[in-house]
């Protein structure tokens, strides 16, 4: 297929998605369509240059390579398909997206966004990030990434540093795959409805890890906001509460594992509705006060801990058989784990340090069978770090499909080499 064709195809799909948006009556994740693409190689001869002032206003593809010191602008009609491939690209300024139907940001190489008075990227419409290279987005005061509709990502690499929240949707934040490292934040993701399918995400905030809720521009919709991970690798590394849904959280597949909270009046996971895993391992290990557990699902165990920075914490079963096993890479309290390996009921021995405790799966620590006491979610809801531990840099996760660690700036990788 020629890359004529390819294109025509794609831009196609996108007014498909925007046609069924302006068709969107409510606020949720089925009836907020983003824009569907392929993962395919925008060609460079397809691609116009950059006007000289910056200003696009009208359909197709846009080379933007070099050195970029004036604002570049997308005021398009609001049926345009858009797309700028960034390759070699250092953009000195807010990529601005005024108006179009849809717009893709496709990283063709190494590029970078900087921003000192205002979002790094700041669309008005549907955003999709793609392509197989990497882009460095980093903003002084506000969001690195932010779209007032929705946002999604299918490829490429996302070096994100954000004085305020690392990517944020108005509406539906949606990861289908790429690598998603946020070094810097104070909320990392958020969204009404954050969806994860694939890809590797890696996040750092001094508040909520991720965040769920309805945005004062929604307030008159009837909407229930929502955490979903299906699958992929999800780091979450966060002062306040790890995933705070101010709705419903949902988990079905992939590894996530939460290193936080930090504070006493927060927990590694946080719902105002339901919270199901029905798939997947999840951890969660911080020093939160008030650890929440799942309504439904599969097997967990939840027990209070007492370890420092680099002791051992393992999960073994009746048989000592080891579940699960991992590095505390910062003092906890608090240790959360569901696998499909574990059976609700059945008697488990939590070892953290030289303390061994038995459990019983599915009974949280205060006594009793789930849920466990929940906080208080909403944006800004966290505190900072008071602890002045240093997590070490060679922190690992063991167990049957879990393995490795990341801190800022590394990746972590199951051995299986699955991400979903």
């Amino acid at each position: 297929m020629s890359n004529r064709k390819s294109l025509t195809m794609i831009v196609a799909g996108l007014s498909t998605a925007l046609a069924l948006t302006a068709c969107s009556k409510t606020v949720d994740a089925a009836t907020f369509p983003t824009a569907s693409i392929s993962n395919v190689a925008y060609s460079e001869q397809e691609a116009k240059q950059l006007p000289s002032d910056g200003t696009i206003t009208e359909a197709g593809v846009y080379k933007v390579s070099g050195n970029i010191t004036t604002p570049i602008t997308v005021n398009a009609p609001k049926d345009a398909a858009v797309v700028l491939r960034l390759d070699g690209a250092t953009i000195n300024s807010t990529v601005s997206i005024k108006q179009a139907g849809d717009v893709v940001l496709y990283v063709a190489g190494d590029s970078s966004i900087s921003s000192t008075d205002g979002h790094g990227v700041d669309s008005k419409s549907n955003l999709t990030i793609d392509g197989s290279g990497k882009l460095t987005v980093t903003s002084k005061d506000k969001d690195a990434i932010h779209s007032d509709e929705n946002l999604t990502v299918t490829g490429g690499t996302l070096e994100i540093s954000a004085g305020d929240d690392g990517l944020k949707a108005v509406k539906n934040l949606t990861i289908d795959g790429g690598t998603i490292n946020v070094s810097k934040s104070n909320e990392a993701l958020e969204a009404l409805n954050v969806t994860i399918n694939n890809g590797t995400v890696t996040t750092h905030s001094t508040d909520d890890g991720m965040n769920a809720s309805l945005d004062d521009g929604l307030a008159d919709q009837n909407a229930t906001p929502s955490i979903t991970i299906n699958g992929g690798t999800v780091k979450v590394y966060a002062d306040a509460d790890g995933l705070d849904s101010n709705g419903n959280l949902t988990i079905t597949g992939g590894t996530t594992t939460v290193i936080g909270p930090t504070t006493v009046d927060n927990g590694s996971f946080d719902a105002d509705g339901t919270f199901t895993i029905t798939g997947g391992t999840v951890v969660g290990i911080g020093s939160g006060g008030m650890p929440q557990t799942p309504t439904a699902g599969q097997g967990w165990v939840q027990q209070n801990v007492t370890v420092k920075a680099q002791d051992r914490v393992k999960v073994t079963d009746s048989n000592d058989a080891e579940v699960v096993s991992l590095m505390a890479e910062q003092a906890a309290t608090s240790l959360f784990v569901s696998m499909p390996q574990i059976t609700e009921g059945q008697t488990y021995k939590v070892t953290s340090g030289s303390a061994t405790t038995e459990v019983v799966a599915g009974e949280n620590a205060q006594g009793g069978f789930g849920p466990g006491p929940g906080g208080v979610g909403g944006p800004g809801a966290g505190g900072s770090s008071d602890l002045g531990v240093v997590p070490p840099e060679n922190g690992d996760l063991r167990a049957p499909a879990l393995t490795g660690s990341s801190r800022r700036g590394e990746t972590n990788q199951p051995t299986d080499g699955s991400s979903s």
